[in-house]
């Protein structure tokens, strides 16, 4: 594609950070290492935030505060500079286990929304680079293509910086889409290297960008050679090189390379580091680890302090720590990855409580990612080979969730879920009474309702339901508060189910009263209130969803229903403009916004919207439809009749497509098409309009009785215009009275 000369840009090499020491970033306001050793899952974003955050709370403070949870998420340490209200504070500690992966597109579009509204106006033109995006967390991936997406280049241009062109997919085709990929800059200020030197490092396998660096380690350490090695071996090389260092700078270089995180590209401080005997790696690591932990920063846990315990092989209760964290912010990638990487440390030692409790974050994390052949194959493994009762019941109630929801239809068994939970109370019920063990029992409570809905016998469930709470509140009173809210949520999807609307707005009113940062309750209640008609009951919840949640597409969208609903249509309209913000390819989002923008007679932005809405479902028969009726009011009526015979096509159960295509067979005097596309439509639905339509067509083939049959059916059905199927219908019975008088 064409992209303007002002766009972002995407640079391909081996090494970039290093040139923000050498100078290049003088003139760069944001410099962003995206590795995620640094800070774990959104660590770029996290970095922008905090980079801000100062002048945003004095020059933007409601910005701030519409998405204070998100930043509060994303960079934990702002909390230090800025008021956090109460409800906040306790949003915070509420566990998102269990929300979808989608859940970090809503967080990066919420980053999104506050990051492009604070650079708007006096602060655009800036710029921001990211460096190291390969070795990102799909967090921080995901956050990046949204910001591609999303911002104008002149209110903020992106540099993205990756080591290859070989990427996850979103993040390759948002830069394939949005940035013009260009070549090295040369004059970044990373150091020439002599041209002999480059072609001696080059055939050692050094990309440009690293040879540098080598070089100018040499340059400073060594004081550089005359010529290279005859040899074309770099090891022996740099063995030659460590020989002539001091041990200041042999240690000065071995920190710098730990002090970097696993994060350094420099090449001579690497294999000062690697020679290093194992307990001064050890040191040197436990001590960048404990400086990191004095710095009071949240955000190192997730990353840079767990990954020095792990290369010191020294605590592996720091990877679970950010695993556990990592699955508490529903950032399942990141808490896969620490598990696997915390139980490799412990595969040696005695299998503790340690690596039970890693396994668990392993195998949840694998579920909720939705990678359900991989935890069938851990649960058999863990059932053939543990004889740990807490990993126990976590295997046989993870069996039991594949079989009762996760599966595709095809392959669910209820029957097996049963006797799965079965199994995991058994073993549950054989670990200490405690709290914890209380509210375990109650969630296999919850998957039995499950099951018991599944088969038909939604009483059952309710009763299943109502003794999980009761056991909860009874047996574990201090966690019922932050537990209970998902019984109370289930209790009121059952009701729904059940016809019992009301019963469900009341549970969902008790959940919210302890969690009231909940954004999916509100909007569930606000989506119960819509279906009753309750507009502005609906809108007020959806606004309570959208207050916690920014980004929550689903909420926004429908609040713009039900503006549209209470005839607020100007409102409606910027509403769904917000929609298409967060999600360009919601498609009804843009069809019912041309809707109303035809209604307000601006058929340009509507033929816009619905020109959108076909590249992303050309056989979409309702915005054929809408395609059709701008095309007729602009008075091409062979493009709109074409695009109702698409429509037609894309869905023959349509009755409007056939009556617009009969205006236009009208207008054209076929009256026998016309005729025919209006029965059938008459067929599909009977309709006031369509029947005087129907009537005057019979009207001018001289089919008096006929047409006065369909004028005064349709006086008897609401809608239309009944002025002028009254007048329709007196002509029809004038014309009959005259053949009545002729005749005799």
């Amino acid at each position: 594609m064409n992209l303007p000369i002002a766009c972002h840009e995407w640079l391909v090499a081996t090494c970039y950070a290093g040139a923000q020491k050498q100078g290049a970033a003088a003139s760069v306001p944001f410099w962003l290492d995206a590795h995620r050793n640094r800070r774990g899952p959104f660590t770029a974003a996290g970095d922008l935030i905090r980079a801000i955050i100062d002048d945003a709370a004095g020059v933007t403070p409601d910005l701030v505060a519409a998405h204070l949870l998100t930043l509060l998420s994303v960079a934990p340490e702002i909390s230090r500079c800025i008021d956090v209200p109460a409800d906040v504070r306790q949003a915070l500690i509420v566990s998102r286990e269990g929300n979808p992966p989608s859940w970090t597109n809503r967080i990066a579009n919420g980053v999104a929304d506050f990051i492009l509204g604070y650079f708007e106006g006096e602060r655009s033109g800036r710029m921001a680079v990211f460096t190291n995006v390969d070795d990102a967390d799909p967090t921080d991936q995901e956050f990046i293509s949204v910001l591609l997406l999303r911002a104008e280049p002149g209110n903020l241009r992106l540099c993205i910086c990756t080591g290859s062109d070989r990427l996850d997919p979103p993040l390759a085709a948002a830069l394939e889409q949005y940035a013009r990929r260009r070549p090295r800059n040369k004059s970044s200020g990373i150091l020439e290297v002599p041209m002999v030197w480059a072609a001696w490092l080059a055939a050692c396998g050094l990309g440009d960008e690293m040879a540098a660096g080598l070089w100018r380690d040499l340059s400073v350490y060594t004081h550089g050679r005359s010529s290279p090695p005859r040899s074309r071996s770099l090891e022996p090389f740099l063995d030659e090189c460590i020989a002539n260092l001091s041990a200041h700078d042999r240690d000065t270089l071995a920190r710098a390379y730990v002090n970097a995180d696993g994060t350094s590209h420099r090449v001579l401080a690497e294999h000062v580091y690697r020679r290093l005997p194992a307990s001064g790696r050890k040191a040197m690591h436990m001590a960048r680890a404990a400086s990191l932990v004095s710095l009071g920063e949240p955000s190192f846990s997730l990353g840079a302090i767990p990954f020095h315990h792990e290369q010191a092989g020294d605590d592996a209760e720091q990877l679970l720590t950010a695993s556990r964290s990592c699955l508490d912010m529903a950032w399942y990638d990141a808490a896969l990855d620490w598990s696997v990487r915390g139980r490799r440390m412990l595969s040696r030692a005695p299998h503790g409580k340690t690596y039970g409790d890693l396994t668990r974050n392993l195998l949840f994390a694998l579920l909720l990612l939705g990678r359900y052949d991989e935890v069938a194959a851990l649960c058999q493994d863990l059932l053939s080979q543990s004889e740990d009762p807490s990993l126990l019941a976590h295997a046989t109630y993870a069996m039991a969730i594949l079989n009762a929801r996760l599966y595709e239809r095809s392959r669910q068994d209820y029957d097996a879920a049963k006797a799965w939970i079965e199994k995991s109370q058994k073993f549950t019920e054989s670990m200490p009474a405690s709290p914890t063990r209380a509210v375990n029992v109650a969630f296999l409570m919850n998957t039995l309702a499950l099951v018991e809905m599944r088969k038909g016998r939604p009483a059952a469930a309710q009763q299943r339901l109502v003794e999980a709470v009761e056991l909860m509140a009874r047996s574990a009173p201090e966690l019922y508060r932050t537990e209970s809210v998902i019984l109370w949520h289930n209790m009121a999807r059952l009701c729904v189910a059940t016809g019992c609307n009301d019963l469900a707005i009341g549970h969902l009113s008790t959940l919210l009263s302890q969690q009231p940062s909940d954004s999916a309750a509100w909007f569930d209640r606000g989506l119960i209130h819509q279906r009753a008609g309750r507009h502005e009951a609906a809108l007020s919840d959806y606004d309570m969803a959208i207050r916690w949640e920014p980004a929550h597409v689903e909420a926004h969208f429908n609040r713009a229903q039900m503006l549209a609903a209470l005839d607020r249509n100007e409102e409606a309209i910027v509403a769904y403009g917000r929609v298409l913000v967060l999600q360009p390819d919601f498609v009804d989002a843009r069809l019912n916004r041309a809707i109303l923008l035809r209604e307000r007679g601006d058929l340009s932005l509507a033929s816009n919207d619905i020109a959108h809405a076909l590249r992303y479902r050309p056989n979409d028969a309702r915005a054929l439809r809408l395609q059709g009726l701008i095309e007729m009011a602009i008075g091409h009526h062979d493009a709109a009749s074409d695009a109702f015979t698409r429509s037609v096509e894309a869905d023959p159960s349509l009755a409007d497509p056939w009556a617009n295509r009969a205006i236009i067979a009208i207008r054209r005097g076929d009256l026998r098409a016309a005729l025919h596309d209006l029965t059938k439509a008459l067929a599909l639905r009977e309709d006031a309009a369509i029947l005087y339509n129907r009537g005057r067509v019979f009207e001018q083939r001289r089919q008096w009785q006929k047409a006065a049959d369909d004028y005064s059916r349709a006086l008897v059905l609401d809608g239309g215009n009944r002025e002028a199927i009254n007048r329709g219908y007196k002509r029809c019975l004038e014309a009959l009275s005259r053949i009545k008088s002729r005749s005799r």
